[in-house]
């Protein structure tokens, strides 16, 4: 990838979501690829950005380091007072 995208920021669009009703995520003008990120893409040559839709670096968004330690755990419901 080139210099320009070292320093590179995640452009929020109001734009529709994609076909299969993913959000659409831009770094500048150019559009980060959904089926990348879905392991599904098959374009030859794809004209979308094949990078992270998280956190915009050289991996799938299942192998984000930023998203890995975000699960949510459920406290158990406090018991009753009587």
């Amino acid at each position: 990838y080139s210099d320009d995208l070292i320093n590179r920021t995640i452009t929020s669009t109001s734009s529709p979501p994609d076909s299969q009703g993913r959000l659409r995520t831009f770094v500048g003008t150019k559009e980060v690829c959904n089926h990348y990120n879905a392991r599904i893409c098959t374009r030859n040559p794809c004209h979308y950005l094949h990078i992270c839709a998280t956190c915009e670096q050289n991996h799938l968004r299942f192998q984000c380091p930023m998203t890995a330690n975000t699960t949510t755990t459920i406290a158990p419901p406090s018991p009753a007072s009587s």
